[in-house]
């Protein structure tokens, strides 16, 4: 396993896919683009997995339940996934947790994909919770950690390209009869993954990754207008006189796929 990450990144050959790009943005010397897209169809070196701490699971649903099916017809279930402290300390681990991200190698029909990496990251679970306004003050901050941590997984094995899903923004929200919880929830985890994408990007120096995809399939309009509201209070507080440095996110494009819906 461990020989694993001295691979050549994404030699595979490549099929094309349908993919609809939405947003692209500079952040110093990576570049974000946010694509409506299946994730097991993504060309990248590593995926980012909405994971539960023990994924892959055979009974795994989502995201990760994908992902597990997309390795096939390889058993990737049970792992061991290799992740990292805040000490740099390594770690070699079945089950991780929260708000921690571990990585194993890519499997099947994945790999021939060109993915190398599976990056697990362990988001936060809204419905750990009861529902209330608390919630918002709790959840996206441990959203913001995990898809850091996740990130720094990705750069640590020497990627450079990677895809991003909704980290804590799908079925572990709440839901209730006559309430609009489950939507606000769903927006506000996509607006902690874009806000915590940008500010790591912010962060690096010298960095292997060089492209970061956000995508997304049945709510990729949450995803586009979190971008735009990250993007446009960012720009406020510029506007307010905050200084700017060298790697300061240009100006967001909007690049829209040119084939029919």
């Amino acid at each position: 396993f461990g020989a694993s990450f001295d691979c050549q990144m994404a030699s595979a050959p490549k099929k094309t896919v349908p993919r609809r790009v939405h947003r692209t943005l500079r952040v110093g010397s990576i570049t974000v683009i946010l694509v409506e897209m299946n994730i097991t169809m993504m060309q990248v070196d590593a995926v980012i997995n909405a994971a539960n701490s023990l994924s892959f699971m055979p009974m795994d649903g989502g995201v990760s339940g994908a992902l597990r099916n997309a390795c096939k017809p390889e058993n990737v279930t049970g792992l061991d996934k290799r992740w990292w402290d805040d000490n740099g300390q390594e770690h070699l681990d079945k089950k991780l947790p929260t708000t921690q991200a571990g990585v194993q190698a890519a499997a099947g029909g994945l790999r021939e994909r060109g993915v190398q990496f599976v990056v697990h990251a362990v988001g936060p679970t809204w419905t750990d919770w009861p529902i209330s306004e608390k919630v918002f003050k709790i959840v996206p901050p441990k959203i913001r950690l995990t898809v850091k941590r996740a990130l720094d997984a990705v750069n640590r094995v020497g990627a450079t390209s990677c895809a991003l899903p909704a980290i804590s923004g799908g079925i572990f929200t709440h839901w209730r009869v006559g309430s609009d919880i489950k939507e606000r929830e769903q927006r506000a985890a996509r607006r902690a993954v874009v806000q915590a994408v940008l500010e790591w990007a912010e962060e690096q120096s010298t960095c292997s990754l060089v492209c970061i995809e956000l995508c997304d399939l049945p709510h990729v309009q949450m995803f586009v207008e979190a971008f735009d509201a990250v993007l446009q209070k960012r720009s406020a507080k510029l506007s307010d006189g905050m200084p700017a440095d060298s790697n300061r996110s240009e100006a967001p494009t909007c690049e829209q796929d040119p084939s029919p819906d």
